[in-house]
């Protein structure tokens, strides 16, 4: 099947992939290593080799104890290599890797070397969840893949055009000249997706967008012109919406309070901040699927979805207002906003703007259809998009994003 692209985006407990044919961008296979560190899920979709004219698609769901992310690699090149889809590492030419944290370091992705690598370790405690598995991975197929061109495309750097006046902190100079305290965004790879794809619905050249990636980790993005104009997370990935583990935006003095409450250090807090936050903290579980199910048993899990939307819906207000209502489409994505109708409506419930030129309501029909989860194509030409919006509306859209893809393209370029 030729020489192979893959694509790894790393986590503290996952490795997802994407497999691309190098010459025709055909998606040959895609999946992912999970519960790394805990007991081990492994899943698989790929197109049946021997059967490559039909296309047909294989899916294998298997358990396997990860102890680190060098077994989960370990296992993921064994079944591919079990299942032909690929002879032997050498037929992977190209590894994309996404980095969540870039600074002020890259405006674009780059091929990876070793100042590179020293600059993504450098930044590891503005992603703590992020930047270090990321690395290690990198470190990981540095060794096991040491013919092939490795590229990191970095979430930060859609966000470089985030203008100072939303980007700078009130703090002491110091900290922002010398340590680099500002507000970095995340999520931009999703965003570059969105935005090329809102581009190709409407057919404009430029196009004002309120993008809302919401999944295990959640953001919202306010797009000018094709650019990022603001977006909710900061520094680090902690700032902004409530996220399955992630607080989101509390008062700073917070940390300081329970510090001498429970005789905690700062280090402690910060990864129950990051870690036993959010979701998990307000009904005991992370996963927005099994929040979403327990809803109707009323408890903490309906008030925990209605406190989500109303933290998404409030900053969508403040985008609306920073794009002086100049906006032609708000985006969900991501895992629940891809495929959760019941929080996409709760979210645009809680929009209420007393100005004429802002109309935006859900079209009844559409949302009591499935906004399915959207099968990958073979080729991936097309979005998969919907419009969920009435006629008079401002556009509103559940976009599946792929992130793969933009750095596919990247890796083309640069190699």
């Amino acid at each position: 099947m030729g020489k192979k692209i893959l694509i790894i985006n790393a986590g503290s407990s996952s490795i997802k992939f994407k497999i691309y044919n190098a010459e025709n961008k055909e998606v040959i296979a895609w999946g992912i290593c999970e519960r790394i560190f805990v007991d081990g899920s492994f899943k698989l979709s790929y197109f049946d080799v021997k059967d490559e004219k039909k296309g047909k698609e294989q899916k294998i769901i298997e358990k396997n104890n990860f102890s680190n992310h060098v077994d989960a690699l370990d296992y993921l090149f064994e079944r591919l290599a079990n299942l032909k889809i690929i002879n032997d590492l050498s037929d992977i030419i190209a590894v994309g890797h996404r980095v969540v944290q870039g600074g002020d370091f890259f405006e674009d992705s780059v091929i990876i070397n070793n100042d590179v690598i020293k600059k993504i370790e450098k930044l590891i405690p503005l992603a703590p969840l992020h930047n270090e598995p990321q690395l290690n991975v990198i470190n990981i197929l540095k060794e096991k893949l040491s013919d092939a061109k490795q590229v990191a495309a970095f979430d930060t750097s859609f966000h470089q055009t985030i203008p100072k006046v939303n980007s700078t902190y009130a703090v002491p100079e110091e900290w922002r000249e010398k340590h680099g305290v500002k507000k970095y965004g995340a999520h931009g790879l999703s965003y570059r997706y969105l935005t090329d794809t809102v581009k190709e619905i409407l057919k404009k050249e430029r196009v004002n967008v309120i993008a809302c990636h919401l999944g295990n980790g959640a953001s919202v993005c306010a797009i000018k012109e094709n650019n990022s104009l603001n977006t909710t997370m900061g520094l680090t990935p902690l700032d902004g919406l409530i996220m399955g583990t992630r607080s989101g935006s509390i008062d700073p003095s917070i940390h300081n309070y329970i510090s001498k409450q429970k005789n905690l250090s700062i280090d402690e807090i910060d990864s129950i901040l990051n870690n036993e936050s959010g979701l998990k903290a307000l009904c005991g579980h992370s996963d927005f699927r099994e929040v979403f199910a327990k809803s109707v048993t009323g408890n903490n899990y309906d008030f925990t979805i209605e406190i989500y939307a109303k933290k998404v819906s409030d900053f969508v207000v403040q985008y609306i207002n920073e794009l002086n209502d100049k906006v032609d489409a708000i985006v969900f994505s991501g895992g629940i906003g891809e495929n959760n109708r019941d929080v996409v409506r709760r979210i645009i419930d809680n929009i209420k703007i007393s100005n004429y030129k802002t109309n935006i309501n859900l079209s009844i029909e559409k949302t009591k259809l499935s906004i399915s989860s959207f099968n990958f194509l073979k080729k991936e030409k097309k979005h998969s998009s919907k419009k969920i919006s009435t006629l008079f509306s401002k556009k509103i859209y559940v976009i599946k994003t792929n992130e793969e893809l933009v750095i596919l393209n990247d890796i083309l370029k640069l190699i």
